[in-house]
């Protein structure tokens, strides 16, 4: 008797001038058993076409486009399905730090390999399957809130309002504009699964920040600005953390 494995299937898209680079995606992914590749396209307005009727969970966009700019489509898929996920690729590192700021969920090296697309496939599944920690914000299309959990009840929030998340044990304060604080029960781990997405980025193993409000960093003293208005935040950051901002700057 056949036995189907029961977690959910994703579907992914993947676009990229060279069919080349396209067909090691499509190698890459084979091996996944729920991941298929239900498009693969060289010409970018084709894929939009594509993706406005068929939307992906997941979108693979080289940097390098024919009439536009990977960033650019990038904006295009959200307008018409904000919650498809995108990974940027690139030969060069480059566009890293932009590609965080415009929210990627992450950007890849070419040529890619094994393990960089595992991690990203490892953390697709757990976005799409968690449902103790956010229910409803990835269903809910038309709305770009996020749905925290508390044992209080629910909490609703937009990613653009949260400055940054800092770890305390298996607790995690949030701290967002208008001088509002929360802590949440659950690690910062699991919160970056779902906030990654929306530009934040880990600058040591206890904090998470919104690079949107991300202004300076000081290299020698190894910290970091937050600035929102006129309030100013001072986080430590990591040598390596610091290093990984440097090669990408």
């Amino acid at each position: 008797m056949e036995v189907k494995d029961p977690s959910p299937r994703h579907q992914v898209v993947a676009i990229d001038p060279e069919f080349r680079s396209l067909e090691i995606i499509r190698r890459l992914l084979s091996s996944y058993q729920q991941i298929d590749v239900v498009a693969a396209f060289q010409n970018p307005q084709e894929a939009l076409g594509f993706v406005a009727q068929y939307p992906p969970d997941l979108i693979f966009i080289d940097v390098d486009l024919p009439d536009m700019t990977g960033f650019e489509l990038m904006e295009q898929v959200r307008s018409l399905t904000p919650y498809t996920l995108v990974v940027i690729t690139s030969f060069i590192s480059d566009h890293a730090v932009e590609a965080l700021r415009n929210r990627a969920f992450d950007y890849l090296m070419k040529p890619l390999d094994a393990r960089d697309v595992g991690k990203v496939i490892r953390q697709l599944r757990y976005m799409r399957t968690s449902k103790s920690f956010m229910q409803g914000g990835w269903q809910n299309k038309g709305n770009r809130q996020i749905t925290f959990h508390t044992k209080d009840g629910i909490l609703f929030m937009h990613p653009s309002d949260i400055i940054y998340c800092q770890a305390d044990g298996n607790y995690s304060h949030i701290y967002m504009t208008e001088a509002n604080h929360f802590l949440l029960s659950k690690n910062l781990g699991t919160i970056e699964y779902f906030l990654k997405p929306h530009g934040f980025v880990r600058i040591s193993r206890s904090a998470l920040v919104n690079a949107h409000y991300l202004w300076r960093i000081h290299k020698r003293q190894g910290f970091c600005e937050l600035k929102n208005g006129e309030d100013h935040f001072r986080l430590k950051i990591s040598r390596e953390r610091i290093q990984h901002f440097l090669r990408e700057a």
